[in-house]
C-alpha cells in the first residue's frame, strides 16, 4: 500500500476517511478511541491547505439527528485543538478543518454511486483512508473515491495491517482461537485459521447452535435451522471446545447441557472459566474475537474478564479484535501484543480475504 507519510501535502486539500462510528450518549462521544487512532495521521497535515474529514455513524438510510456527526465534530475540535466545521458534502466551506455529515445520510454511499464518489473526490487533492474498521466495505467513500484522486493509506490503517499480519505469520504453537459473540458465520469465514490452530474456545450466544446440533436444549434462545446445520459441519473439527457449564440470567450456574426452557445463558460458567484459562495459560499464541457473555453487565462479565486476565499475563503473542470485545476489556488492552477495534475488517484479514478498501490503494 502507498503510505500518506511519503507524500508532501503542503498547500494541498486532504480528503480523509475516518472511523467515526463511535458511541454517543446524551450528545457526547462516550469513547473516542477510534478518533484518537487517527490523530497521528491527522497531525501530518498541519501544512495542508485544508483537511476534509468524512465517515459514518450507525445505519441510517436518510438524515436523522440521532446519527448526526455533530458530537464527533465537537470531539475532534477538542482533540485537534482547532474548530472542526460540520457540513453537507455539497457545500464545503473554505475552512482548515471540515467534517462532512454522516455519509450514510446520502443514498449514494451504500449504493456505491460513482457520481456520489466523484462529488466527494472533488474536495481533495489527495485521498487518505485511515478507517481500517471500514476497509472490508465497498461503500463509495471506501472503494470508489480512490479511483478519482491520488490515494494513500493512513498510518492507522498501515499499523493495523502490518501488526495483524505479523502475529498470524509468527504464530507459535500451542495456538488458540477464542471466539464469542452471536454469529456462527464468523467461524465458517475463519475456516482456514481454524484449521491452523490447536484449539477453538467457544463462548457467547454462538454456543447455542452447537448445543442444538448435539440435541441439547437451548433455553429461551431460538436457533435457526441454517445455523444448526453450520454447527454440525463445524463439529467435525474435534478441536472446537464448548462450555461445560453456563451462568444463567438468574446468576445461577448450570450444566451447559441442562439450560432450563425458560432461561438464557448470559456467560460461561465457573468450570468452563477454569478449563479455558488452563488451556490459555499453555498457549504461545492467542487470537480473540467476541465477548464470552453479556459482558456489558458486570454480573455476566466474569468469563470475558478471565480470558482478558490470562491474555494480559501471557508471554506469548496475543491479539484481540472487535469493537464489543475491546470495549469490554479496555483496561487490559495495553498489555496485549496488539489489539484492533475493527470487527468485520479484522475477521476478514484473519480469514485471508482481500479487503476492498486496501486493494484500491495498492
Amino acid at each position: 500500500m502507498k503510505s500518506i507519510e511519503d507524500v508532501d501535502v503542503t498547500g494541498k486539500r486532504v480528503l480523509i476517511r475516518l472511523d467515526t462510528d463511535v458511541p454517543v450518549l446524551n450528545g457526547k462521544v462516550k469513547d473516542d478511541s477510534r478518533l484518537r487512532a487517527s490523530l497521528h495521521t491527522l497531525h501530518l497535515f498541519k501544512k495542508a491547505k485544508q483537511i476534509v474529514m468524512m465517515g459514518h455513524m450507525g445505519r441510517p438510510t436518510s438524515p436523522n439527528t440521532k446519527f448526526s456527526l455533530k458530537p464527533v465534530a465537537k470531539k475532534l475540535s477538542s482533540l485537534l485543538k482547532a474548530e472542526v466545521h460540520l457540513v453537507d458534502y455539497r457545500n464545503v466551506p473554505d475552512k482548515k478543518y471540515v467534517l462532512i455529515e454522516n455519509l450514510r445520510f446520502y443514498p449514494g454511499e451504500k449504493e456505491k454511486s460513482k457520481e456520489f464518489a466523484k462529488q466527494l473526490a472533488q474536495h481533495g487533492d489527495v485521498y487518505v483512508n485511515d478507517a481500517f474498521a471500514d476497509c472490508h466495505r465497498e461503500d463509495a467513500s471506501i472503494s470508489l473515491v480512490p479511483k478519482y484522486v491520488p490515494s494513500f493509506a493512513g498510518l492507522h490503517v498501515i499499523n493495523q495491517v502490518i501488526n495483524i499480519a505479523h502475529i498470524i505469520e509468527k504464530a507459535k504453537h500451542p495456538f488458540i482461537l477464542v471466539i464469542g459473540g452471536a454469529k456462527i458465520d464468523k467461524l465458517l469465514a475463519l475456516e482456514k485459521l481454524v484449521n491452523q490452530v490447536d484449539g477453538v474456545l467457544i463462548g457467547g450466544a454462538m454456543m447455542y447452535p452447537f448445543l442444538k446440533a448435539m440435541h441439547f436444549g437451548t433455553g429461551k434462545y431460538e436457533c435457526s435451522t441454517e445455523d444448526v446445520a453450520k454447527a454440525k459441519k463445524l463439529l467435525k473439527q474435534t478441536h472446537i471446545m464448548l462450555p461445560v457449564d453456563v451462568m444463567l440470567d438468574t446468576k445461577r450456574a448450570v450444566n451447559a447441557h441442562k439450560i432450563p426452557p425458560d432461561r438464557a445463558a448470559f456467560d460461561i460458567g465457573p468450570e468452563t472459566i477454569k478449563h479455558y484459562t488452563q488451556i490459555l495459560r499453555q498457549a504461545k499464541t492467542i487470537i480473540w474475537n467476541g465477548p464470552l457473555g453479556v459482558a456489558e453487565k458486570k454480573a455476566f462479565a466474569k468469563g470475558t474478564n478471565a480470558v482478558a486476565r490470562v491474555m494480559a499475563q501471557s508471554k506469548g503473542l496475543t491479539l484481540v479484535g472487535g469493537g464489543d470485545t475491546t470495549a469490554a476489556i479496555k483496561p487490559s488492552l495495553k498489555k496485549f501484543t496488539f489489539y484492533s477495534t475493527a470487527g468485520g475488517a479484522f475477521l476478514d484479514l484473519l480469514a485471508g480475504k482481500k479487503l476492498p478498501g486496501l486493494e484500491v490503494l495498492r
